[in-house]
């Protein structure tokens, strides 16, 4: 029997097993725009959540796709970094996917110094769980007041997130070595 974790998988083998399972989920969260647009904040943006690289008037598929895919794996490489080695014993495939999405919308300061990561280096990944869902607001906007018109996604996708990184801290246990 081998744990899922960063601890027990290996790093390339870990980042592998997360990005299958958050790129796509990411993807879907942030959607895909040929041509720049203004988030609801006011943030130019264009591709799949792209904010610094590349701005033009209008992109391919082919280019966002290539973006896209450079940004997610920067972003799951970055948020490794942040892990101590009890967060490391403890995150999934599935919680460090959540994290990184989570990341991937509000930025890598932003996550560094978040209560996602200090539960996650203090071992406690159902605390980390829980934690993604104080990301919440968009500017003062509350995102989880039912019914609000700026930024409904936002909380959908953090609640989308809580129960993916939840069904990660099941999987931390001991499941069957399949190699």
């Amino acid at each position: 029997m081998k744990k899922r974790t960063l601890a027990a998988m290996g790093a390339g083998a870990f980042i592998s097993a997360s990005a299958l399972i958050g790129a796509p989920a990411t993807m879907q969260a942030e959607g895909m725009k040929l041509a720049p647009y203004y988030d609801s904040v006011g943030v130019k943006t264009w591709c799949v959540g792209e904010t610094e690289v590349g701005y033009k008037d209008k992109f391919e598929k082919s280019e966002c796709d290539f973006l896209y895919t450079i940004r997610y794996g920067y972003y799951s490489m970055r948020t490794t970094e942040f892990y101590n080695d009890r967060a490391k014993a403890v995150l999934t495939p599935e919680v460090h996917a959540a994290v990184v999405d989570t990341a991937y919308n509000v930025g890598l300061g932003a996550i560094q110094k978040s209560s996602i990561v200090r539960k996650l280096n203090a071992g406690d990944a159902g605390g980390a769980c829980e934690a993604i869902l104080l990301y919440k607001y968009v500017g003062k906007h509350d995102c989880s007041v039912p019914g609000n018109k700026v930024c409904p996604g936002v909380w959908s996708r953090r609640l989308k997130m809580n129960q993916l990184c939840k069904r990660g801290v099941e999987n931390v246990l001991d499941t069957p070595d399949r190699a």
